[in-house]
Parts: C-alpha cells; sequence; structure tokens
C-alpha cells in the first residue's frame, strides 16, 4: 500500500512540473518574498538563470518605486498579506531584470497550500507590447484630437453606410449644430436636395474604389443660410471597419463673390455687344 501510495506521488509531481514547465505564462513559487522554484518562461521573461533566481526577492526583481511613485517593498507586503488571507490578487507590476531593463507585467498570484507549508503561487504575463500600442495609440489620439481641434477644415469621419461617427467643432458651427446632433445622421441629411444624386453616388463609388474624393455642393442646415463646401475625402479605417475621412472647407463667400464677378463679366460684354450694334 506504501509503494501505491508513493506512485501516486510521484505520478501527481510529474503531472505538476509537466504543467508547470508546459504553461505558456512564467511562474513562480514563493516562500514568503522569496523565489523558491519557477519555470522555463518565467527564465525567458526576466531573461535570467534559473540559479540566479533561486533565492532572490520580488523586491529584488523589481525597482524601488511603481507607477505612481509607490514603494514596491510596500505594496509587495500589502500584496502578500491579502493573498495569505486566502485573497487570489491580479495586478500590473514593473519588474527588472537583473540588467536594470523594466518589464511590464501581469501578476495572478494566490495562496497555495502544499505539506511543507504556504507558499504563493505566482503567474507573470508579458504586457510590455500591450502597454507600447496603447501608449502609441494614446499619442496618435493627442495628435488626431490637435489636428482636429485646430485646424481651420470641418472634418467629419463616416461609416461605410454613410452615418456620421465623428465631427470635430469646426464642422458643428458650420452647421450650427451641437456634437450630439450630428453624430448617427445620414450624409444624405446634410446635402441639399439638388445635389444628393451627385453626392452620394460619388461617395459610394470611392469606397468601391479606395480612391480619393472631391467634390463641391450646396449643404443644408438648421439655419437654412447658404453653405457651399468643398470636399476633400478619402476611404480608411475606423474601429476595424471601412469608414471615410472627410475635410470640409465652406467656400460660401468664394462661390458667391465667383458668381457675382461672372455675372458683372456677362452684364459688361452684353453692354459692349449692344453698344457695337449701334454703331
Amino acid at each position: 500500500e506504501q509503494k501505491i501510495w508513493q506512485q501516486k506521488l510521484q505520478d501527481s509531481d510529474t503531472r505538476y512540473r509537466t504543467l508547470f514547465e508546459q504553461a505558456n505564462d512564467a511562474v513562480i513559487v514563493l516562500n514568503g518574498e522569496t523565489v523558491i522554484d519557477l519555470n522555463r518562461q518565467a527564465e525567458v521573461l526576466l531573461q535570467s538563470s534559473r540559479e540566479f533566481l533561486l533565492g532572490k526577492t520580488l523586491a529584488d526583481l523589481s525597482p524601488h518605486l511603481q507607477a505612481g511613485h509607490h514603494s514596491s517593498a510596500v505594496m509587495i507586503e500589502s500584496i502578500l498579506e491579502q493573498a495569505s488571507s486566502g485573497q487570489s490578487q491580479v495586478f500590473e507590476w514593473q519588474a527588472r531584470r537583473p540588467d536594470g531593463t523594466p518589464v511590464e507585467v501581469e501578476i495572478s498570484l494566490r495562496r497555495i497550500d502544499l505539506a511543507e507549508g504556504p507558499r504563493f503561487l505566482a503567474m507573470l504575463r508579458d504586457i510590455s507590447e500591450k502597454r507600447a500600442i496603447e501608449k502609441a495609440l494614446r499619442q496618435s489620439e493627442r495628435l488626431f484630437n490637435t489636428i482636429t481641434n485646430h485646424t481651420g477644415d470641418g472634418i467629419a469621419i463616416t461609416d461605410i453606410d454613410g452615418r456620421i461617427i465623428f465631427v470635430n467643432a469646426q464642422l458643428r458651427e458650420m452647421f450650427d449644430q451641437i456634437d450630439s446632433d450630428l453624430i448617427g445622421l445620414s450624409v444624405a441629411n446634410l446635402v441639399a436636395t439638388q445635389h444628393q444624386q451627385q453626392v452620394l453616388p460619388a461617395i459610394a463609388q470611392s469606397f468601391a474604389t479606395g480612391e480619393n474624393l472631391r467634390l463641391e455642393f450646396w449643404a443644408t442646415n438648421p439655419a437654412n443660410k447658404p453653405l457651399r463646401l468643398e470636399v476633400n475625402a478619402t476611404p480608411t479605417e475606423h474601429d476595424g471597419m471601412p469608414a471615410m475621412i472627410a475635410f470640409l472647407r465652406d467656400v460660401t463667400d468664394r462661390y458667391q463673390s465667383t458668381r457675382e464677378l461672372r455675372q458683372h463679366r456677362e452684364r459688361l460684354e452684353e453692354l459692349v455687344a449692344r453698344l457695337a450694334r449701334v454703331d
């Protein structure tokens, strides 16, 4: 019977080591704050050998301060205290490799009770790439907001169905509308009836071909004031879906001035023609 139990214990240990070593995440076993076991993925994540990491503490593998200038040592003490009471802990952490390189990780830590006493099992996942992408996205969004809010043109983004999903402040001013009144509207609602047969097929064609679009047309607005727009639009993506970004410029004054100039020229030409006939 003793041999049977020994075999079961050996089988259980084999299964544990297999799962331990084959886990996709880095796995570290702690006795208090001290590393007493780790898998190959932990060596890869921390770019160090098993021999070097064994016996190190969490503080040894962390910078002095975490995000927000919080003490790593104080945070570790608090986290382990909560885990000791049976509360699993999931948190983001900046670890430090032996060469001083920081690495952003998400740690899932819980208490496990072994024959030799309570231990902590920590699973670490590298989220450095995720954080880098988020940082780049924030920078991109700041740049986008700076451009859209300081350009003299109105800017709109529409989805493939022609629904407006973004407008900047300049476009709201053009249409005397607040943001919520334009978001969700169809482009057709903003194009004067006499120009819809020109504008809407051109937008569909631009989506189909991927080619840039340039148009000039009369628009409608709540105040019913004349609004002539020059539009340059480009097919793009928004949240992974086909979209179109359009830059709109109010050319009403230019259009009316050009029209008045043309009418004035036609009147002069007519007057000259009459004088010629008299002669």
